[in-house]
């Protein structure tokens, strides 16, 4: 995958942690795009986030606090992933982050590399991509629905890398 340049990525919103998340156009389409985000240090360079990564960062998550992030996949799956809507122009709205969800969900964020903020922002935003370029594509929903199983790791990633 090519470098973007930063000329390229619109910054859709940043964090409070100063992680800024962006797009840049995709090519799939008029409405495609590629997720990407920069931790808040100055010279951060743009990164560009898969399922791969939030899913592996969930399995830390889960050591910490099982039962806190079995309802947090709940809350991704039924809100980030069945209601996600494909975009109609670039660039797509970025998903609500709602007060109550991230503090209900906060404790995760003392667990693994990403925090609560930083996962409903890129995976809705994922959920949104995959909408966007395949309307009855299931693979979030499978590898989410997976993991909140207790799918052992190689399962959740094989979904993941189809």
């Amino acid at each position: 995958m090519p470098k973007v340049k930063d000329k390229d990525i619109v910054t859709l919103r940043t964090l409070p942690d100063g992680v800024q998340v962006g797009v840049s156009p995709g090519s799939k389409s008029a409405s495609d795009f590629r997720v990407h985000f920069r931790w808040g240090h100055k010279g951060a360079q743009w990164r560009t986030p898969t399922h791969v990564h939030l899913i592996v960062d969930m399995y830390t998550k889960r050591m910490g606090n099982p039962w806190l992030t079995n309802r947090f996949t709940d809350y991704v799956i039924a809100t980030l992933i069945d209601k996600a809507e494909p975009a109609s122009s670039f660039p797509p709205s970025v998903p609500e982050l709602a007060d109550d969800i991230v503090t209900s969900f906060a404790p995760l964020s003392s667990f693994g590399e990403y925090r609560v903020e930083f996962t409903i922002t890129v995976q809705g935003l994922i959920a949104i991509a995959e909408k966007t370029n395949y309307p009855n594509g299931t693979l979030q929903h499978q590898m989410w629905g997976a993991f909140r199983d207790g799918e052992e790791i190689y399962r959740v990633l094989g979904i993941a890398l189809r």
